[in-house]
């Protein structure tokens, strides 16, 4: 995560989805990322300091209810969405909806 700019940038963990999608199927999997215990719940970078977060993401939360790794083998496209509400609830929270570069996922 970086902050391109001259502000501080922050988001917060709820703000954080996985998507995993083929050209075909677009919503295939969609989850919430579980971060290790010691994270905190706000994330904050300024222009010079980026972060790496780290997290995991099991289960798909658009309906199925499986893990990821119960999808077919085959290529995938995986992204990472931040999305927000309409109003700031902390201070440099990111308002909007940005999303990762594309990551290739392949299961065997």
């Amino acid at each position: 995560m970086a902050a391109d700019g001259t502000t501080s940038v922050a988001l917060s963990q709820e703000q954080i989805t996985v998507s995993i999608h083929t050209e075909n199927e677009p919503y295939l999997f969609q989850g919430k990322p579980t971060f290790p215990k010691d994270a905190p719940n706000i994330f904050t970078v300024t222009p010079t300091k980026p972060a790496t977060l780290s997290f995991t993401v099991s289960i798909n939360e658009s309906g199925r209810h499986e893990h990821w790794s119960k999808l077919p083998k085959g290529n995938y496209t995986l992204k990472v969405y931040v999305n927000s509400g309409k109003s700031a609830e902390f201070d440099y929270q990111w308002l909007g909806q940005t999303y990762s570069d594309d990551f290739k996922l392949k299961i065997d």
